[in-house]
């Protein structure tokens, strides 16, 4: 009996190319107060390798 292996990769790729800001500073009496100090995760690589026999 013979058995047949099959090997798959995936990668997957999450916000590319596109900037998640946060929220502006929303404190009236902070001299930040407006700004955006800050943003999310640039990029998410995901990487799958499975096994089939």
């Amino acid at each position: 009996m013979r058995e047949a292996w099959r090997l798959h990769f995936r990668a997957e790729f999450f916000n590319f190319n596109r900037v998640n800001f946060s929220n502006p500073v929303g404190n009236r009496h902070s001299p930040n107060f407006g700004r955006i100090l800050g943003a999310g995760e640039p990029r998410i690589t995901q990487l799958a390798l499975r096994l089939e026999f």
